[in-house]
């Protein structure tokens, strides 16, 4: 899987205070939040695990049961990241699968939202299950959410609709400012900033929509709606171009052959196209427009600082701990870290690319580190005919030794060049320039003859001269 689609975000309201208060105005903005998805009497119906069209004198009766400690409800959103997902179905489905992991039989209601770019659903989890046992969740839980949601997206084939879509996007044709690119970057995300949103929602609202739908009239939000909903479009339509031209391919002919580049593509590759456009404009013959390098620039420019974000965050990671499908509602444990031995990492990286776990990119990074790191150390172990072991070359040898594998295998001789790969070959020569360098520290450094400054030799040859006469 190239990247996770799913979304999870998460916060609480505690109990004590107002928590209650809070919690019910929290279900009236998700309920009667303005927009065209809302019902003819102007609100959207809860649903649950197992029930629809629940309305939320539901919600609010289990709230009153909660107890009046700890975490009073969970707030989570939870998005497919596509928009032809069956958002309830999904919702119920990675739902039972955290209670089922975590032990819990939750009791939760939801709300979806289908008025914008991002259909998502906004549930509220109670603070304890229906067994009373208390819930909590965790960034593993998140984690966990995501790889589920994204087991459901590619079961049901939606991963490989989307990128049709994306694909068909990119070929809209447009130049638009760079600021407006980076906002397209994020791939519209806007939906998942709640806390935000919730504040628009004031707390005169708040207690006028409670008043309304308790004496069975929903508030009236047309006019607030009607603004905010063309700002809005406004936005998503400026981010819609925006994103097109950012992600719009840039096509080359290279042999006679039609290459395509995209954003996507390794910083590494993107530089060698770079370097290839200028060494041709040098000579008079530039393989890039004007456009297409300054697209190609600023996929560069992002692509390294990514890098720089992502190699810093992996350097905080300690640990990996997975969870791998290996059947129908069977899972298997699988720990790693920095000390896991380099079987272990490349069988949990073999995990990730065949899909059935899901790191994220700094997860991903971190994990590439450690094994590259690992394979920096790890012994070569060469086969020579008429031995029945395996020679093993290790970094600690010595310098001598390492030197005349790599000189064997430069000569072409058959047992070094066969019995080694290329990458161990850039290996050796790492260790043997290592070497080198250390010698040349530890080297004594050789004494510069004394010289003496002038006037001091000058009075040593007139004492002298004395002593003659």
């Amino acid at each position: 899987m190239a990247g996770q689609r799913s979304v999870v975000k998460h916060s609480y309201i505690k109990a004590f205070r107002d928590g209650r208060g809070r919690a019910r105005a929290h279900v009236n903005y998700i309920k009667f939040r303005p927009g065209k998805d809302k019902d003819e009497a102007g609100s959207r119906a809860f649903f649950s695990d197992r029930e629809d069209g629940l309305t939320s004198q539901h919600v609010n009766y289990a709230i009153d049961r909660q107890k009046g400690r700890g975490v009073l409800v969970h707030k989570v959103i939870i998005s497919p990241g596509v928009q032809d997902a069956n958002t309830q179905e999904y919702v119920r489905e990675v739902l039972h699968d955290l209670g089922h992991r975590k032990g819990l039989d939750l009791e939760w209601y939801a709300v979806e939202h289908r008025n914008t770019a991002n259909p998502h659903a906004h549930v509220v989890i109670m603070g304890t299950d229906k067994k009373g046992r208390q819930v909590s969740l965790s960034k593993a839980d998140y984690t966990q959410l995501k790889e589920c949601g994204d087991r459901y997206l590619e079961r049901n084939k939606l991963l490989d609709r989307e990128k049709t879509k994306e694909e068909k996007k990119a070929r809209l044709p447009g130049r638009k400012l760079k600021e407006a690119l980076k906002a397209a970057k994020k791939e519209f995300d806007r939906v998942m900033r709640s806390d935000v949103e919730e504040r628009k929602l004031s707390r005169l609202e708040a207690i006028r929509a409670q008043e309304a739908e308790s004496l069975g009239d929903a508030p009236d939000y047309k006019a607030l709606a009607a603004k905010r909903e063309a700002k809005e479009e406004r936005r998503n339509q400026a981010k819609a171009e925006a994103w097109a031209y950012y992600s719009k391919a840039i096509e080359v002919e290279l042999a006679g052959e039609t290459v395509k580049y995209n954003w996507t593509m390794p910083i590494g590759d993107l530089r060698a196209l770079e370097r290839q456009h200028n060494l041709e404009a040098q000579r008079g013959k530039a393989v890039l427009s004007a456009e297409d390098l300054e697209r190609l620039q600023t996929w560069i420019k992002d692509a390294y600082f990514e890098e720089k974000v992502l190699a810093a965050k992996s350097a905080e990671v300690e640990k990996l701990e997975l969870t791998a499908s290996v059947g129908p509602a069977e899972y298997v444990e699988l720990k790693v870290s920095k000390a896991s031995t380099l079987e272990e990492l490349n069988a949990a990286k073999r995990l990730h690319e065949s899909g059935k776990v899901a790191l994220s990119p700094v997860e991903d990074k971190a994990l590439t580190i450690w094994i590259s790191e690992k394979e920096a150390v790890e012994p070569i172990a060469v086969v020579v005919p008429g031995l029945e072991e395996p020679v093993v070359y290790d970094k600690q040898d010595s310098k001598e030794s390492l030197e005349f594998l790599a000189n064997e295998y430069r000569k072409g001789e058959d047992w070094a060049k066969d019995g080694i790969t290329k990458a161990q070959y850039k290996k050796l020569r790492a260790w043997i320039k290592e070497k080198r360098e250390l010698e040349q520290k530890e080297k004594p450094k050789e004494k510069e003859p004394e010289t003496k400054p002038l006037h001091e030799k000058a009075l040593k040859d007139e004492s002298k001269d004395k002593g003659e006469s």
